[in-house]
């Protein structure tokens, strides 16, 4: 009985590996969508679903458009700070789903729908 339970917790762990850590590398030759350019505008205020906090950043040129930035999955890198006028270049995946609460009973509806930022490297100034 423990044998078993141990190779399920190792097939598991196995799993749980590939996709979190090497699926993620492997992804970036299939569909992927590069962006950069300076930020136009950020709207905090329509995906207010607490499951999936996000914004809607827009993007201008030279490589522009609107895309949704995931508090707790996209991966922030240097200066850490998605705001109006700076500088950003990243990679998006095709799909992503902004989410709105409504009151009464509390649910979780889509908002909007735009590319789903996974990578975001911002500027200094």
């Amino acid at each position: 009985m423990f044998l078993n339970v141990k190779k399920y917790f190792f097939g598991m762990l196995a799993v749980i590996l590939i996709v979190f850590f090497f699926l993620p590398q492997i992804s970036l030759a299939v569909g992927l969508i590069p962006f950069g350019g300076t930020i136009d505008s950020v709207d905090r205020s329509r995906c207010t679903c607490p499951f999936a906090p996000a914004a809607i950043v827009t993007v201008g040129s030279p490589k522009g458009g609107r895309f949704i930035y995931y508090y707790y999955y996209s991966r922030l890198y240097q200066w850490y700070l998605v705001a109006v006028g700076k500088k950003v270049v990243g990679i998006a995946a095709p799909f992503g789903i902004c989410l709105k609460v409504i009151p009464s009973p509390p649910y979780c509806i889509p908002e909007d729908y735009a590319p789903s930022i996974l990578r975001i490297g911002t500027s200094k100034l």
